[in-house]
């Protein structure tokens, strides 16, 4: 994309052109018909890809992102003209692969063991912070527990 626009009534057009059932929200398809039309490589357009991107914007854990949603996570890719959107997602499946993997018991939370687990098995360990101290940092509502979206945000994809 030559030219990006991040002002709110022109992601709003971009948002109703993809929200083909005009219901107010992207669906997972809605999501990859976006991506698929930003010349995104096929390969990126896969399923679990999308799932992944679908999860780090759906920032309520509905089954659709809403345009609030959208805008925000837009703002944040139209700093970088949208360039390195193939590579963040990369990232971002990984992400997702990684915490559904350790999320045992499918709560979308990891607990301070998940999460110490996931630590050890991705070999995290690269300074002699314990693990716990890791969990505080990330844990920005305080439950104890660390969210796809806490760990997402201190790795800058959203």
């Amino acid at each position: 994309m030559s030219s990006v626009t991040s002002d709110r009534e022109g992601v709003e057009q971009v948002f109703k052109r993809f929200d083909t059932n005009n219901d107010g929200t992207m669906s997972l398809k809605e999501l990859r018909d976006f991506l698929a039309a930003l010349n995104v490589d096929e390969v990126m357009l896969r399923k679990k890809h999308v799932v992944a991107l679908f999860h780090l914007i759906n920032a309520d854990k509905t089954e659709h992102i809403t345009f609030e949603e959208f805008y925000k996570w837009w703002q944040l890719m139209a700093k970088t003209h949208f360039t390195d959107l193939e590579t963040k997602m990369r990232g971002i499946s990984h992400l997702y692969k990684y915490f559904t993997q350790f999320d045992k018991d499918q709560t979308g939370a990891l607990s301070q063991e998940e999460f110490k687990q996931m630590y050890n098995a991705l070999e995290l360990q690269s300074s002699n912070k314990p693990v716990e101290d890791f969990v505080k940092e990330l844990d920005s509502n305080g439950d104890n527990a660390i969210t796809y979206h806490e760990i997402a945000k201190l790795l800058g994809y959203c």
